[in-house]
C-alpha cells in the first residue's frame, strides 16, 4: 500500500511501504529538513503473540539484537530510530536501517533482459559483496538461514548505472551458533533455496548458507534455480538427493526424465574463463553432504578459513584480458595477464585460435597499436573497467571454425521450423527466453563491432596525424635543402666569376681545383630529382588523407537490432503476465527473422568498412619507411652541399694564406732591392697578383669563420637528423 505523503511528525514524512513479511513490514521515511531517508521495520502486533511469549516475538528480538551488533559494508546497516518514529519504551522496539534505493535482487532478476542471467559485472560484484558478508556473519557465529534474492538489496555506487553494492537484509531467521556449532530446528527459510538438511529436523551448521548462496549465484548466472525449480518439495528432495557431489544442476526433459550436469548451461553472459572457474566453485557450494559442502577449512596466515571463500577470493582476483577478434565476431578472454607482455598475449591468441602471430594486430580502445615488449597492465590501462581489453585485426583470412555463426538455440530453432506447434507454458517460456537471449547476443555483437570500428578509426586517425606531421617535416627539410642549394650555387657562381675575370686569382687556383668546383655544381644539382619525388609523395599522402576523411563518418548507428531485442523482451514479458496461458509463436518468429537478417547485413557492412579503414591504415604505415628514406637522402644531400662549400672555402683560404706568407717574406727582405726590377714585363710575380697584406688577412679570417660556421652547421644537422628519425620509426606490426 502506498502511503506517500503521510505526515508522521514535524520532521519526518512517510514516503512508501517497501515490503511486508510474515510478521513485520518495512516503511520508508524521509526527513523534511535534511532530506535523509531511513527504512523502519516494525512488528505487526497481533493478539496471538502480544504477550511477548510467542516464537515470533523471540525472533523479532533476536533480529534487533543481531542487527545492532553488526558492522559490514555488505550487511544492511542498523540506524538509530528517531524517537518520534519509535513505538515507545514499553512497546515492541522498531528497527531502523539504511535505505538502499536499488531495490532487491529479485527485482533485478525478473527484468526480461536478465532472463538468462545477469551480466558479468553484476555477478562479480554480487560474489564479492555477499560472499564477504556471509563469511563475516559466520565469523560472528551467526547463520542467516534465509539467503535468497528477496533478502539481498542493491545500493547504487555513485552515478554508475551497472555497479551496485549488494547487502544482506532480514536477519529474522538468523541464528547464533551454540558451543557445538550445530543446531536443531524446525522448518525455516524459503524452500526454493533451503539446504537439504533444513527440510526436516536435522542438525545443521553454517554450511546451510553455502547451499543457499550457491543457489542464488547459480540463478544470477543462468536466470533459473539450479535444481528442478518446477518440482514440489517432496519430488525435489527425492530427485536431487540422487545427484553426484560434482553435479551443479538438474533439469527434466519433455518425458520427465531428470538429467544432472556438472556444467553451467551455454547461454550466460559470463566470459569463458570465469564461467569455468565458477563451475568449480559451485561444485563446492552445492554438495548434498553438508560435511563436505564448502570444501572444509584451510589455515591461512594462522587463521582457519572455509575453502569456498578462499577459492572465491582467488577467482575474483584473477585478471582477465578481453580480445575482440573482429573478423570472427568473437570475444575471447585470457587469464593471468597482470604482468605478462603483449608478446605473450599474441602467442596465447595463436594457441587458442590458430591465428599466426605474424597476422595479428592488437589495438587498444584508444587506437594505439600494442607493442610486443609492453606489459598488458601498461598498454591497456582502463579506468572504467577492472579488466583491460583490445581489438584484434587480422591481415589475412582467419580459421573458419572460430567464426561466430547465426546459430539458433535448439528451442528457438524448433518454433521457427514449426511456428504452429503447441508447447506447454513452461516450454514456451523457455523457448521465448532463448529468443530474448539470442536477440540480446546479436545486439551485443553489433555493439562490439561498433567498438571495433571506432578503434579502427582512432588507429587510422593516429596514423594520419603522424604521417601529416612527418610529411610537413619532410616538406620543411626539402625547402631547407633547396635554400642550401641556392646559397651554394650563388656563392659558387660568384667564385667562378671571380676566377674567370681575375687573372691574378688564376695563379692561386690551379686547374684541378677549378674542375672540382665545376663538378661540385653538378653534384648539387641532383636535388631537383629528390624534390620531385617529395612532391609526388606529398600528393599521395594528401589523397590518403582525403580518403580517411571520406571513411570517417561512413557508418551511422543503426537501432534495428536494439529494436528486435526490445520487442522480444516485451513479448516475453507479456507471456509471463498471462500466468500459465500460452501465446502464438508467430510474432516472436517474425522478430527472430528480422534479427537474423539485420545482424547479417550489419555484420557485412561493418566488416566492409573496417576492412577499408584497416587497408588504409596499413597503406599509411607502409609510407613511414619511405618517409625515412627520403629524409635520410635530404640529410645526406645537405651534408654533401655543406662539405662541398667547406672544401671550396678551404681551397680559397689555403691559397690566400700561401700568398700572404710569400708577400710577407718579400716585404721583410733587403729594402735596397727593388722588386719591380725583377719583373721582366711579362708575367707578374704571384705575390703582386694577390691582395695586399691587410686584405689577405681579412679574407683569411672570413674564410676561417665560414669554415667554423660550416662545421657547427654540420654538427647541428647531424644532431637534428638523429632526433627526427625517432618520428619515422614504425610503431607496431
Amino acid at each position: 500500500m502506498n502511503i506517500q505523503g503521510e505526515d508522521i511528525s514535524s520532521n519526518w514524512q512517510k514516503v512508501q511501504e517497501l515490503g511486508q513479511g510474515g510478521f513485520g513490514n518495512v516503511c520508508l521515511y524521509q526527513n523534511k529538513v535534511n532530506e535523509e531517508f531511513i527504512a523502519i521495520k516494525k512488528l505487526r502486533i497481533r493478539e496471538e503473540f502480544a504477550d511477548g511469549t510467542n516464537r515470533v516475538w523471540e525472533r523479532w528480538k533476536q533480529e534487533v539484537y543481531i542487527m545492532n551488533k553488526l558492522d559490514h559494508n555488505s550487511v544492511i546497516r542498523a540506524i538509530a530510530v528517531p524517537p518520534e518514529l519509535d513505538n515507545g519504551p514499553n512497546d515492541v522496539p522498531a528497527l531502523g536501517m539504511e535505505y538502499c534505493k536499488g531495490g532487491d535482487l529479485r527485482k533485478l532478476l525478473t527484468k526480461p533482459e536478465n532472463c538468462h542471467g545477469l551480466r558479468e559485472v553484476f555477478v562479480r560484484d554480487l560474489l564479492s559483496g555477499i560472499g564477504s558478508a556471509i563469511e563475516y556473519l559466520h565469523s560472528k557465529r551467526i547463520i542467516h538461514r534465509d539467503i535468497k534474492p528477496e533478502n539481498i538489496v542493491l545500493q547504487p555506487i555513485g552515478d554508475e548505472e551497472d555497479r551496485f553494492l549488494y547487502k544482506i537484509i532480514d536477519l529474522g531467521y538468523a541464528k547464533e551458533l551454540d558451543a557445538s556449532s550445530s543446531c536443531m530446528l524446525s522448518h525455516v527459510g524459503t524452500q526454493q533455496y533451503l539446504a537439504p538438511e533444513l527440510y526436516g529436523r536435522q542438525a545443521y551448521t553454517r554450511t546451510v548458507d553455502y547451499w543457499s548462496f550457491g543457489s542464488v549465484v547459480f540463478e544470477c548466472i543462468t536466470g533459473k534455480r539450479p535444481f528442478l525449480p518446477e518440482f514440489t518439495s517432496v519430488q525435489w528432495h527425492k530427485e536431487v538427493s540422487k545427484k553426484s557431489p560434482d553435479d551443479i544442476t538438474a533439469v527434466a526433459d519433455e518425458k520427465g526424465e531428470v538429467k544432472f550436469s556438472k556444467y553451467l548451461p551455454g547461454e550466460t553472459h559470463l566470459c569463458g574463463p570465469l564461467k569455468n572457474y565458477l563451475e568449480q566453485w559451485l561444485k563446492l557450494m552445492l554438495r548434498w553432504d553438508p560435511k563436505s559442502r564448502g570444501g572444509g577449512v584451510k589455515k591461512v596466515n594462522d587463521v582457519d578459513r572455509p575453502k569456498c571463500f578462499i577459492v572465491l577470493e582467488q577467482i575474483l582476483e584473477i585478471k582477465l584480458f578481453h580480445v575482440m577478434i573482429t573478423k570472427a565476431n568473437l570475444l575471447i578472454s585470457l587469464t593471468d595477464t597482470d604482468r605478462v607482455t603483449i608478446e605473450s598475449i599474441h602467442r596465447a591468441i595463436e594457441t587458442k585460435t590458430n591465428i599466426p602471430v605474424t597476422h595479428q594486430l592488437l589495438i587498444n580502445k584508444d587506437g594505439v597499436v600494442l607493442q610486443p615488449e609492453q606489459f598488458v597492465i601498461d598498454a591497456c590501462q582502463d579506468s572504467c573497467s577492472k579488466n583491460p581489453s583490445a581489438h584484434l585485426f587480422c591481415q589475412w583470412p582467419i580459421p573458419e571454425d572460430i567464426i561466430r555463426k547465426n546459430k539458433l538455440p535448439k528451442p528457438v530453432e524448433n518454433i521457427v521450423k514449426e511456428p504452429d506447434t503447441v508447447l506447454s507454458y513452461q516450454r514456451q517460456k523457455e523457448a521465448w527466453k532463448n529468443v530474448v537471449y539470442f536477440c540480446a547476443i546479436k545486439n551485443f555483437d553489433y555493439k562490439q563491432l561498433e567498438a571495433s570500428e571506432r578503434t579502427a578509426m582512432k588507429a587510422l586517425t593516429h596514423t594520419v596525424m603522424m604521417i601529416v606531421k612527418e610529411k610537413r617535416a619532410l616538406t620543411d627539410e626539402i625547402k631547407r635543402l633547396e635554400a642550401f642549394q641556392e646559397y651554394f650555387n650563388i656563392s659558387l657562381d660568384f667564385d667562378l666569376r671571380q676566377y674567370d675575370s681575375n687573372d691574378n686569382l688564376n695563379q692561386g687556383i690551379n686547374d684541378a681545383i677549378h674542375s672540382q668546383w665545376l663538378q661540385s655544381k653538378q653534384e648539387a644539382a641532383s636535388i631537383e630529382d629528390l624534390s620531385l619525388q617529395v612532391t609526388r609523395l606529398d600528393n599521395f599522402v594528401e589523397e590518403k588523407i582525403q580518403r580517411c576523411m571520406e571513411l570517417q563518418n561512413n557508418l551511422t548507428k543503426d537501432p534495428k537490432l536494439e529494436d528486435c531485442e526490445m520487442q522480444a523482451k516485451k513479448l516475453y514479458e507479456k507471456l509471463r503476465s498471462y500466468n500459465e496461458r500460452t501465446l502464438e509463436h508467430t510474432p516472436m518468429v517474425k522478430i527472430i527473422g528480422e534479427c537474423m537478417v539485420c545482424s547479417e547485413e550489419l555484420t557485412e557492412s561493418f566488416h566492409d568498412i573496417i576492412g577499408k579503414k584497416m587497408e588504409l591504415f596499413h597503406d599509411l604505415r607502409r609510407l613511414l619507411p619511405e618517409l625515412e628514406i627520403k629524409n635520410n637522402k635530404i640529410q645526406d644531400m645537405k651534408k654533401n652541399i655543406i662539405m662541398l662549400q667547406r672544401r671550396r672555402q678551404e681551397d680559397i683560404w689555403k691559397r690566400s694564406s700561401d700568398a700572404m706568407n710569400v708577400q710577407s717574406l718579400n716585404l721583410t727582405a733587403d729594402t735596397s732591392i727593388n722588386p719591380l726590377s725583377m719583373w721582366d714585363g711579362s708575367t707578374p710575380p704571384v705575390f703582386h697578383s694577390l691582395l695586399n697584406p691587410m686584405e689577405s688577412v681579412q679574407l683569411m679570417d672570413d674564410n676561417k669563420t665560414n669554415v667554423q660556421l660550416l662545421d657547427d652547421l654540420l654538427e647541428s644537422m647531424e644532431k637534428e637528423h638523429d632526433e627526427s628519425m625517432t618520428y619515422f620509426t614504425p610503431k607496431g606490426n
